[in-house]
């Protein structure tokens, strides 16, 4: 309060620094670049995940996530065990449902989060706001993110990262406190860490960014005895969150690890020059990104494959050193980027079709734009503040640009598929998916020749003979159909999708006593998969009943098929036709549910 010259007191509103409007500015333009999103629609594994899933669209079946792994509603691999991701999406589904306009802006709302918590960490880290605010603007507007971004199913890395810079924000809370022992913020740091791992696995790298953290920034002593003895001690509390993850995983997957890849172990070791060099090209230079790449294996090493890649390693080794030796922040930045390696090449070893993502880079790409920003604030420093501002617009334009080209192919599944193929054209699982688009659209005839391409790839691959399956089927050529399935169901004798498309090929072939027994056994082997999903299987099974003569035992079986989520399940409508008209002709009410 100050008084005027007239004697009255004036009170003075203290202004707003100008660094929040700048980080606010910063985060719009984020929002901005990731706007066109919104009107894209579910893509890819958002189909599994979502759609087709009713692990996360009923409350009864979500808890049990807890206890099982991400795809064991479709007998896949138990490799991805995430039970708080999943929760996010159920969270999402019961407010939402199935509109892909609201998932895609919570995915977007995610990304801003993880921006703003990253804004306060680098804050921390370098004492500087204007630093601060430069890289949260560069880690929310890089191309490599779009992946994580554009796509629901990629949200994986933005909650990962929310709960890990609230995690990492605790933990230096709680140093900062000076005091030994258990406190709050430590307790809510390890929490924090606990539900990060339980979102992905990823996760298991905090103590060693905890060590990191504490020998990059150790002064106490110029021993390195001590520094190693401090940074020991900080990161101990965390083990026993990440070994309590690790048991609770093997329990629930029946295995500590993933099985053994079919590559071969010295393949996939020969590539990790080539892996780490594809990693530091795509942060460097963002551009002409997929979600599917030629799969990264080395069985003779060369110039190319091997000794390039190995000289781009050990530069990109040499600058972060050379960094470490005159800053602490550096130092650490360089530590966060080799631990966080440790997950991003473990993908390799089991991995082999899909062992490099950009998505991977969410969070390493952080201490490249931490780095970044604290150049361009050196060069500030320096008097080039011109300078600084047009490199500056410069960079975030072009991340701008390209982030906006490189989210397109998001847009549903034909043109992930699509530019999947342009880049990758012997990627089967990118043949796959384009075949399954145009299954999707009810061309199914237009989706074999990409599914035959797939089989030639990769001819174990179950899911495309499967879908190779369904095409011919549906076209009414059932000896190539019988030759899909029977197939695929002498690799994966479980696959109960298997056995309900060969009993609808028995159906049609009017073998009704092998139909019927084909579904029934799919339906059991659903059953063991998941206790309700049953889609589609009750309705082929009345079909086979009602042409056999069993009115009775169809009607019970369309009645079933109406429960399921009309939404997800095509054949609900056709069953109730079907129930109306056998009531209708038999003078008998349609029962009401």
């Amino acid at each position: 309060m100050l008084r005027s010259p007239k004697g009255f007191f004036v009170q003075i509103r203290p202004r707003t620094p100008v660094h929040w409007f700048a980080i606010a500015a910063a985060l719009l333009l984020t929002a901005a670049a990731y706007l066109q999103s919104a009107v894209f629609e579910f893509a890819y594994d958002d189909y599994g995940q979502i759609v087709y899933n009713p692990r996360v669209q009923s409350w009864k079946l979500v808890w049990s996530n807890f206890t099982s792994h991400v795809w064991a509603h479709t007998g896949d691999l138990a490799l991805y065990y995430r039970p708080v991701f999943m929760l996010w999406l159920a969270a999402n589904y019961a407010l939402f449902g199935l509109h892909p306009l609201f998932w895609h802006l919570t995915t977007v709302g995610l990304h801003l989060a993880a921006c703003g918590l990253f804004y306060v960490f680098a804050r921390r880290l370098t004492e500087n706001q204007w630093t601060a605010v430069i890289a949260t603007l560069l880690f929310g507007l890089h191309p490599a993110h779009v992946e994580a971004v554009a796509w629901i199913s990629g949200a994986t890395e933005s909650l990962l990262a929310v709960l890990l810079f609230g995690s990492l924000l605790c933990y230096l809370r709680h140093r900062d406190s000076g005091k030994r022992g258990m406190t709050g913020s430590l307790a809510g740091s390890l929490v924090l860490a606990f539900l990060a791992a339980l979102t992905k696995e990823s996760a298991l790298v905090l103590p060693g960014l905890i060590f990191s953290y504490e020998w990059a920034f150790y002064r106490a002593s110029p021993s390195w005895k001590d520094r190693l003895r401090s940074a020991v001690r900080a990161m101990l509390p965390y083990v026993p969150v990440s070994a309590a993850y690790l048991v609770v995983r093997a329990l629930v997957l029946k295995s500590a690890v993933p099985e053994q890849n079919m590559a071969g172990y010295r393949a996939v070791l020969l590539a990790w020059p080539e892996a780490i060099a594809f990693y530091i090209g795509h942060v460097l230079f963002p551009v002409h990104l997929s979600v599917f790449y030629k799969p990264l294996l080395v069985f003779h090493p060369g110039w190319q494959n091997f000794v390039l890649p190995l000289m781009a390693v050990a530069a990109g080794a040499g600058a972060l050193y050379y960094g470490s030796r005159r800053s602490r922040v550096f130092a650490f930045l360089s530590l966060w980027c080799i631990t966080l390696l440790v997950p991003m090449l473990n993908v390799t070893l089991w991995n082999n079709l899909e062992n490099v993502h950009d998505r991977y880079l969410y969070l390493p790409s952080a201490a490249y734009c931490l780095i970044l920003a604290m150049l361009l604030s050196r060069l500030k420093d320096l008097h080039h503040t011109r300078t600084v501002a047009a490199v500056l617009v410069l960079i975030a334009g072009g991340y701008i640009y390209v982030t906006e080209r490189e989210m397109r192919y998001f847009r549903n599944d034909y043109e992930l598929a699509h530019h999947g193929v342009a880049l990758s054209p012997d990627h089967p699982i990118a043949l796959q998916l384009l075949g399954n688009s145009f299954i999707r659209q009810g061309r199914v005839a237009e989706a074999v020749p990409w599914l035959v391409d797939g089989i030639g790839v990769d001819p174990k691959n179950v899911q495309t003979l499967l879908s190779l399956g369904f095409c011919y089927s549906e076209m009414d050529n059932l000896l190539l159909a019988e030759e899909s399935i029977t197939r695929a169901i002498a690799l994966k004798g479980s696959e109960p999708r298997a056995h309900l498309l060969l009993g609808m090929v028995r159906l049609k072939q009017n073998r009704l006593t092998e139909a019927e027994a084909e579904i029934r056994l799919g339906l059991r082997l659903q059953r063991q998969l998941l206790s309700e999903g049953e889609t589609l299987y009750h309705y082929y099974l009345g079909n086979v009943l009602y042409a056999k003569g069993d009115v009775q035992g169809a009607v019970g079986e369309y009645l079933l098929e109406t429960r399921n989520n009309p939404a997800n399940d095509p054949a609900v409508a056709t069953a109730q036709a079907r129930l109306e008209e056998i009531y209708k002709r038999d003078s008998m009410p349609v029962p009401q549910h």
